[in-house]
């Protein structure tokens, strides 16, 4: 009688990119493959054994979870069995001042669920902010981009803001989500040319105007656009567009295009914007306020 030999998280992961066509292929230590997450002509998924199974990095941004469903796999495949305690985390994501300090980290767990924490000075972690300064994501590429007169983009989540600097952009958003913009942030954002990318639904909208409303007394110009496919700009660069191939919203009609929202629903606050095409901002030119 023959026993059947348990496959290693690793073999498990392999064998179902095989299974797929995604062509998984030795590369240095570990294996590339084309990632199942995205429409990806050139391998851009990194498989690796990790010291608690198989570690997955996409480099176009895909999350681990989108990843493993999209292969018929949970988290629970990519770890080594058993595992008590194991830590669950998919991406942590660090928050740190002008100097590049860690301030707090933001931590997602399966299930987009995410926690917050600060160090707590003894090599540990506070699960809690408590008063620690907040600041927006990526701030000292935020501040150099300024400086420099280049194109800020503001997103609503940090995988959004990571997929965007993959793709050569500055980009960052607040912590905790739509609707948790703070007042604390504009004045980071004095002379910046913006661009606010807003996710196709009421509260993405609604958190894109809060923003753009706050930010007009201090920011040289502001653009608010959003996805034109999916979404959030993931999804767009997903579907094979560009950062041109976004689509401007007018904040005096923020129900078009795209997702209906009424717009007496939305308070915008007092708005002199006058829309423009994308190109001048993202060119880092003047554009008129």
């Amino acid at each position: 009688m023959s026993v059947a030999i348990p496959r290693t998280p690793l073999e498990t992961v392999l064998e179902a990119l095989a299974a797929r066509g995604l062509q998984p292929r030795t590369s240095g230590t570990g294996w590339s493959a084309r990632c199942p997450a995205h429409p990806d002509r050139n391998p851009s998924l990194s498989i690796d054994q990790g010291n608690e199974g198989a570690v997955l990095h996409c480099h176009a941004g895909c999350d681990p979870e989108d990843v493993v469903t999209a292969l018929g796999l949970t988290m629970r495949d990519l770890f080594d069995q058993p595992a008590p305690h194991r830590d669950d985390t998919t991406a942590i994501y660090n928050y740190v001042d002008e100097h590049g300090d860690l301030l707090f980290q933001v931590v997602r767990k399966p299930g987009k669920q995410f926690r917050q924490r600060r160090p707590n000075g003894n090599g540990g972690w506070e699960w809690k902010l408590g008063d620690t300064r907040r600041v927006v994501y990526r701030l000292p590429e935020v501040i150099a981009a300024i400086e420099d007169g280049d194109t800020v983009f503001i997103v609503e989540g940090e995988k959004d803001a990571d997929r965007l600097a993959a793709e050569g952009y500055v980009a960052t958003c607040n912590p905790h989500g739509a609707g948790k913009w703070r007042p604390e942030y504009n004045a980071t954002f004095n002379g910046a040319h913006v661009v606010i990318v807003a996710d196709r639904d009421e509260p993405g909208r609604a958190h894109a105007l809060n923003i753009a409303t706050q930010l007009e007394p201090h920011a040289a110009s502001i653009k608010i656009v959003e996805a034109a496919a999916g979404k959030d700009i993931s999804d767009h660069l997903a579907a094979g567009l560009t950062i041109e191939d976004l689509v401007v919203i007018d904040p005096d009609d923020p129900a078009q295009p795209g997702t209906d929202i009424d717009p007496a629903d939305i308070d915008t606050g007092p708005s002199s914007w006058v829309p423009v095409d994308l190109t001048d901002a993202l060119a880092g030119v003047d554009i008129p306020a």
